[in-house]
């Protein structure tokens, strides 16, 4: 499955070693490209840092753990904090709605 988060193309060996297996592997996603801008560059580098600090129910993703991602702020030494953590907020609750939507959603075979 390494190939999924390297990009790399899915071959017809890699189906069948999967199908050995009773696994059907899915099509990777086509990358999207972003453009960042550069206000948005630190809520971005504390988001990467802190995406291990995530509080689940279940399986439902339902936020970070705040306490850690303070910690891993003051670690940085993160400037302006209160408005990285606004928009780390913001991209907190995408992050959420995104990933709690593949559960819900129906997977093709």
């Amino acid at each position: 499955m390494d190939y999924l988060f390297r990009g790399d193309v899915k071959t017809q060996e890699m189906d069948d070693a999967a199908k050995a297996f009773g696994v059907t592997l899915l099509e990777p996603e086509q990358p999207q490209h972003y453009e960042l801008w550069a206000e948005h560059a630190p809520a971005l580098d504390l988001f990467l840092r802190v995406w291990t600090q995530r509080h689940f129910k279940g399986e439902e993703f339902v936020g970070f753990n705040y306490v850690a991602v303070l910690q891993l702020a003051h670690l940085y030494q993160v400037a302006d904090l209160p408005t990285v953590m606004e928009d780390l907020q913001v991209m907190e609750l995408h992050a959420v709605a995104k990933m709690n939507a593949r559960l819900t959603t129906p997977r093709k075979h």
